[in-house]
């Protein structure tokens, strides 16, 4: 038995029905991934990449009593601003100090929360490199004059205080 070929008006009408299908499911997946169907911009799923970090650093030599009162202050601080993402890091023993400092900030840690008094020189050092864009708090009984630094005694490292340190906003 010969077959034969469709015709153009079906193969039209096909195509015309493929085609109106797609445009309904565009129309459809756009609504619902957040997007607007009158072609306005997705709504944002987070705001990881915009958030603004308080990177809080410690090494073995830290103080655990301050480390995790400080820790929890900017535990708290992030949980009443939804701006801020706090996260905690520990120098590793092979690593430098200013090198790990420099990954801080490469990670894009808007602040660096150092508690440790070996930190201090690294800290100093790295907020006056050129282009510094980063801020750094130290937890310390010594001040410093400098602009990037600004610092707290661990007495004084309550959660407001490293809440405002922080830029936390409520």
């Amino acid at each position: 038995m010969r077959r034969t070929p469709p015709s153009r008006a079906v193969l039209g009408a096909s195509a015309l029905l493929i085609a109106a299908f797609a445009a309904v499911l565009t129309y459809w997946s756009a609504g619902r991934q957040g997007g607007s169907a009158e072609g306005g911009p997705p709504t944002p799923v987070s705001s990881v990449a915009t958030a603004r970090r308080g990177c809080l650093l410690t090494d073995n030599r830290t103080d655990p009593v301050t480390g995790g009162r400080v820790w929890t202050a900017l535990r708290q601080a992030a949980a009443h601003d939804p701006h801020l993402i706090a996260q905690r890091f520990v120098l590793p023993p092979a690593a430098t100090p200013g090198g790990y400092l420099d990954t801080l900030t490469h990670m894009h840690c808007t602040t660096v929360v150092a508690v440790s008094p070996a930190l201090r020189g690294a800290v100093l050092e790295a907020a006056g490199e050129p282009g510094q864009t980063s801020h750094f708090l130290l937890i310390t009984e010594e001040p410093t004059g400098t602009g990037r630094v600004a610092t707290l005694s661990p007495d004084g490292a309550t959660a407001s205080a490293i809440a405002e340190a922080v830029g936390a906003q409520p």
